[in-house]
């Protein structure tokens, strides 16, 4: 079931990313302009202004216009980019592997030190101790695009053959307020997510499983931008760690720290979703 669902999806997301529209490619080539897009989950406002601040320091410290986009909904955040509407993004894992195979999108920057895993949680005081007892219980997931939350736990659950009954909800922030509250018998998440939440939530919750380390989310950048373009706006990027000033800005997103990357680092994504294609 897991792995017909991820087949069903990348083959949906291939071919949204394949039909490219080039007239916003051509029309940003009359421009200097130039646009950074996120997926915003849309339900903390403060996060995506905190970005348009950091967005505006390195537009600032790269001599370049740098228009900041964030995006609520995560079909029209794909549909921008399958027509090139960012020539530079931050995208989770997954679809860094996709855009990159279909469109030509290249990392360039990284979070420093960061890698993801996804993670199961049950209230402190829960009877359920392993995997095994989660079976015929419910289980709270985030959105089924989310590849350490939800297709890495989906993959696990069905390699041990136990079968859960799944509710959806908005974000993992709410799988853990969900589970902390009673609501669900356990939920899945992401290690990151999960240490950021409020220590008074993170007190009521147990990890009862946790996956391996896979490469965190991307920064990238569209074919088009010419590499004197790139190389300005790495340069501003990176450097944000070295003043005080640049590092409160990334701590209010919640980075440590942005390093240089290259599309490699990524392969142990693309070899797990050959294993989940198969």
């Amino acid at each position: 079931m897991v792995k017909a669902a991820f087949k069903t999806f990348v083959v949906t997301l291939s071919l949204l990313l394949i039909s490219i529209s080039y007239s916003v490619a051509d029309s940003k080539a009359k421009s200097n302009e130039l646009v950074f897009g996120i997926l915003s989950t849309g339900k903390n406002a403060y996060t995506t202004a905190q970005w348009k601040l950091l967005l505006d320091q390195v537009s600032l410290n790269a001599g370049q216009k740098i228009r900041f986009e964030a995006v609520d909904n995560a079909e029209d955040f794909e549909r921008n980019l399958s027509r090139g509407a960012y020539d530079f993004v931050l995208l989770n894992a997954h679809m860094y592997t996709q855009v990159h195979d279909a469109i030509g999108y290249r990392a360039f920057a990284k979070e420093q030190g960061q890698k993801d895993k996804g993670v199961i949680v049950v209230h402190r005081d829960s009877s359920i101790k392993t995997l095994a007892d989660l079976n015929s219980q419910t289980l709270a997931l985030s959105d089924p695009r989310r590849y350490s939350s939800t297709v890495l736990t989906r993959a696990n659950l069905n390699r041990k053959g136990i079968d859960v009954n799944e509710e959806f909800v908005e974000t993992d922030n709410s799988v853990y307020r969900a589970v902390a509250h009673g609501k669900y018998a356990a939920g899945a998440g992401e290690m990151n997510s999960f240490n950021g939440i409020n220590p008074n939530a993170h007190a009521k919750l147990r990890v009862i499983w946790s996956s391996r380390q896979y490469s965190s989310n991307a920064f990238a950048v569209h074919p088009r931008v010419k590499e004197d373009q790139l190389a300005r706006f790495q340069k501003a990027l990176l450097s944000l760690g070295n003043d005080d000033k640049g590092k409160r800005l990334l701590s209010n997103v919640k980075f440590k720290g942005i390093t240089a990357a290259a599309d490699q680092e990524w392969d142990d994504v693309r070899a797990l979703k050959r294993h989940l294609s198969q």
